[in-house]
């Protein structure tokens, strides 16, 4: 008997795998085609992971699905950081615009003086013109 008969090739190996539809498969490649920006990531993982259930083996699905995985969570972390940033932001603001109160103030206090040294000078001149 020859050991041959009984061998399946990797060909035929592959055409009898069970293979995800191709309109799952569409879907998915359309969700994470898209810009960055725009992907939808938490669709694009449930279509990887119906994928993935239908074909436990597809290297190139696991792999999506940690890469999508990673971006969901680089994602949720500068929303998070977006957000203390622009508390931190406002906060800045703030302090700046008291700086700029500040800044005023004593400009209109440095005026006060002057006007006040003004006056002073004025009073004096006269004072000295009452005692001549």
């Amino acid at each position: 008997m020859n050991d041959n008969f009984l061998e399946i090739t990797d060909a035929e190996r592959e055409a009898n795998r069970v293979k995800a539809p191709v309109e799952l498969v569409v879907d998915f490649l359309t969700l994470v085609s898209a810009n960055e920006d725009e992907i939808k990531i938490d669709e694009a993982l449930e279509k990887a992971r119906d994928i993935q259930e239908i074909e436990p083996d597809n290297k190139l699905i696991s792999d999506y699905i940690k890469t999508l995985q990673a971006l969901r969570r680089r994602k949720e972390e500068q929303a998070l950081f977006g957000h203390l940033e622009s508390d931190d932001d406002d906060d800045t603001d703030s302090e700046e615009d008291d700086n700029e109160n500040d800044s005023d103030e004593e400009d209109d206090s440095e005026e006060e003086d002057d006007s006040d040294d003004e006056i002073n000078n004025n009073n004096n001149n006269e004072e000295t013109k009452d005692y001549k």
